[in-house]
């Protein structure tokens, strides 16, 4: 009997440790509904002072890209950044992302709203990226 348990704890730390060394993946597509063309960057920050550049595109008015898929640490916070290079006044815009597949929507901050975009975020309804194993079939 006690081997028995002893054999179940391990199995179930076993898997445990598996499930944490696994690294969240996260998929974004932007789409921008504003007016000016702009940088989306999809980035980790493992530290305070640490920022790390998963993936980035130019997304233009009316477009959407799709950024990733890309890891991170567990643990880690994942951000994507708005930004328009042209406007050296304006500040980037972020936000804090989950793990998973996301839509932002971006469009023109309004004349009462602090920022100079408004972001509006949801979870992908669909995969935003086909699967390597669906991809090679003809079905």
């Amino acid at each position: 009997m006690k081997k028995l348990l002893l054999a179940s704890l391990m199995i179930a730390g076993a898997a445990t440790l598996t499930g944490c060394s696994i690294s969240p993946t996260y998929t974004v597509r932007v789409e921008n509904e504003s007016n000016r063309p702009l940088r989306a960057t999809l980035e980790r920050r493992p530290t305070i002072n640490e920022i790390i550049s998963m993936d980035s595109a130019k997304v233009g008015p009316n477009e959407s890209r799709i950024l990733g898929p890309s890891t991170a640490r567990p643990l880690e916070r994942v951000y994507l950044v708005i930004g328009d290079r042209t406007d050296l006044h304006a500040l980037p815009e972020s936000v804090e992302l989950r793990r998973g597949e996301w839509v932002v929507t971006i469009d023109a901050g309004s004349m009462t709203s602090w920022g100079t975009y408004e972001l509006s975020v949801r979870k992908a309804d669909e995969p935003l990226v086909e699967d390597e194993a669906d991809a090679g079939s003809d079905d």
